[in-house]
């Protein structure tokens, strides 16, 4: 395979991207902490209509228990009240059943009236009964009161307006961070997602090669959606490729690492000497055509795009490590000619 030819680093532009890279590495940080704020509010409003439709819900259980209640404790006192005219000589014509209005609970008050039958020839029973049939009505209103106090709206609609305002936060950093990027596009050849280590030119005069053909699905930086479970941050550029597609050395090198890296699946690392590293990850189960300590020339077959680890789908992510400090790999292959995501 042919090599490309190298683009000499400019020292003005070099500059200016470290100026862009300090200026957007900011407007990332605003970003994630937009978004990270805009979910604990929505968190926080979420949990607020959840309680605010328990505390209802346990208030209409408890109005609708006090309301039978309520039933009980006129049943209990019209028994007493009846003893009592009896007792006097007088008469009583409203009878127990006559009181109940076929409402509610039918055999809890037809219960009621049985049991207050059954003590009706005692009338320090009937007095004990009535006493504490106005008592637990009366408890159980207060249970209800105090429920539907608890159930505020003033709690949900102030978490609302902190979502709205946390959104509002997200928008503006958006924003910022576009803005951010489009200025830094002016820089030739560099990608506005670059942080990381500094690149001091080392392998300029070497030749490089694309490790894969595709367009680029997710760039260096921070990752506050983390799929797939992934970090918070993402040290490398995802290109989109077909499942066992051949991925090639970006440069000469040694093979120094080969095997499974945690989220990163299948992984090749191949060190080219100055203190410049690349790594290639998710290769395909099988699809590792290289060992440790191998030689291995630019644009040489190295293994097989897969989708490994914490992956959704085949692709390659590729990194650049410089002295030990992962890189963004798209202006450090861009300085020397080659384009990634093409």
């Amino acid at each position: 395979m042919p090599r490309r030819s190298p683009l000499s680093s400019s020292p003005s532009l070099s500059h200016l991207a470290q100026q862009r890279t300090s200026t957007l590495v900011g407007a990332k940080t605003s970003l994630t902490l937009a978004q990270v704020a805009a979910k604990k509010a929505d968190d926080q409003l979420r949990s607020a209509e959840a309680s605010n439709a328990a505390a209802r819900a346990v208030s209409t259980q408890l109005r609708d228990l006090a309301r039978s209640a309520d039933k009980r404790a006129t049943l209990s006192a019209a028994a007493l009240m009846q003893y009592a005219r009896a007792s006097a000589g007088l008469p009583s014509p409203t009878s127990l059943e006559a009181l109940f209005d076929n409402k509610g609970d039918l055999l809890g008050a037809m219960g009621a009236v049985h049991q207050l039958q059954r003590i009706s020839h005692d009338p320090q029973a009937l007095a004990v009964q009535a006493n504490t049939d106005a008592k637990r009505a009366t408890t159980l209103h207060a249970q209800a009161d105090k429920a539907e106090n608890q159930a505020s709206d003033d709690a949900v609609e102030s978490a609302k307006r902190a979502v709205a305002s946390a959104s509002e936060a997200v928008g503006t950093a958006t924003a910022a961070l576009e803005k951010v990027q489009l200025q830094a596009t002016s820089v030739a050849g560099l990608d506005a997602t670059s942080i990381g280590a500094p690149d001091s030119g080392q392998l300029s005069d070497v030749g490089w090669a694309n490790p894969v053909a595709g367009h680029i699905t997710d760039g260096f930086g921070p990752r506050p959606s983390q799929p797939a479970g992934a970090g918070p941050f993402h040290y490398g550029d995802d290109i989109a490729a077909a499942c066992s597609t051949w991925i090639v050395a970006a440069a000469s090198g040694t093979v120094v690492e080969t095997g499974w890296y945690g989220s990163l699946g299948n992984w090749i690392v191949i060190d080219h000497g100055q203190g410049v590293q690349t790594a290639y990850a998710h290769l395909a189960d099988g699809g590792t055509a290289v060992q440790v300590g191998e030689h291995v020339d630019a644009g040489e077959p190295i293994g097989l795009v897969g989708s490994t680890g914490a992956s959704t789908g085949c692709h390659l992510h590729v990194e650049v490590h410089i002295n030990g400090v992962r890189a963004d790999p798209l202006p450090f292959f861009a300085a020397r000619g080659i384009a990634l995501g093409q």
